[in-house]
């Protein structure tokens, strides 16, 4: 049996602090910074408690270097949402380098922040995505006069049986802008991803399939400068290069279009109705080089 070895007598021993002590101290020590980025009625105290306690609930998140977590949690501030993983707005999730003895934190957008941050001009009154399983009612038409419906089923909440998902944004004037994408769509970016085996994909399909939608209908919406960073970012880790700015010009003449569309009218009471999302966020998993990204394009 081996024994601890005692102090010397009249030795002083100091506790080494925990390592989410340490974590809180010096995002506290960065509160003017991250109150100065936050939105007008996010308190820095809270955010940084509640990136705190997810953080802490996560052993793998913990192995992440410091300077990694602290760097994620202020761009998080930056775009306004917590990273907590609640209601699939944004979370943390580790990466693993080859080169590095410890993995790094990376902010992860997801297709419920993607929608606010898509609402975030005032512009767009409304967005929200959904998926189309087997055995639901689904028709869409393009052209002069676009046409989208769709009467869920509820027979099957099964990833292996999404069939379309698509995503639509109600303007200012009420005019509505939608995205519709085949599954063979939807897996032709998951296998461009470098988290296509991680488990944003393969825990979380349906949810990974609406924001697939969601960023591609953002080439048609006008977006905030804040918006449009926060996407260039989140496509960056997900394919290892910014995709957002690479629009074509069609598409860049057609947002400005809208733009100023919207600039001229009067806002419109919001319409009831909104999708709700899925209860469902991505759990905090510790991964490889293919960890778990999600974004979409």
């Amino acid at each position: 049996m081996t024994e601890q070895a005692a102090a010397p007598q009249g030795a002083v021993v100091v506790a080494q602090p925990r390592a989410i002590d340490t974590l809180k101290q010096a995002l506290e020590d960065r509160i003017p910074d991250i109150s100065a980025v936050l939105p007008e009625g996010m308190k820095p105290e809270r955010f940084i408690r509640t990136a705190i306690l997810a953080i802490s609930k996560s052993p793998a998140l913990m192995e992440c270097t410091q300077a990694s977590l602290v760097r994620s949690i202020v761009e998080a501030a930056e775009v306004g949402l917590e990273p907590t993983g609640s209601l699939s707005r944004a979370w943390l999730v580790p990466f693993r380098d080859r080169d590095r003895p410890r993995p790094e934190a990376q902010l992860i957008i997801g297709y419920q922040g993607l929608a606010d941050l898509m609402r975030d001009t005032g512009r767009v009154r409304q967005v929200w995505a959904e998926v189309v399983y087997e055995g639901d009612e689904f028709s869409y038409e393009l052209g002069m006069n676009p046409v989208l419906r769709h009467v869920p089923a509820h027979k099957t909440e099964d990833p292996s049986k999404i069939i379309y998902a698509y995503a639509c944004a109600r303007f200012a004037d009420g005019e509505v802008q939608f995205h519709v994408m085949s599954k063979a769509q939807i897996d032709a970016i998951r296998a461009r991803s470098k988290g296509r085996n991680g488990p944003a994909w393969t825990q979380s399909y349906p949810q990974m399939a609406r924001k697939s939608a969601l960023r591609q209908l953002a080439n048609y919406v006008p977006l905030s400068t804040k918006a449009q960073g926060a996407i260039e970012r989140d496509d960056e880790r997900e394919f290892g290069q910014p995709t957002a700015t690479a629009i074509p010009t069609g598409i860049a003449a057609a947002r400005e279009a809208l733009a100023a569309r919207a600039a001229r009218v009067l806002p419109t009471p919001a319409v009831e109705g909104e999708a709700m999302p899925l209860e469902s966020p991505l759990q905090e998993t510790d991964s490889t080089a293919e960890a778990a990204t999600e974004g979409s394009r």
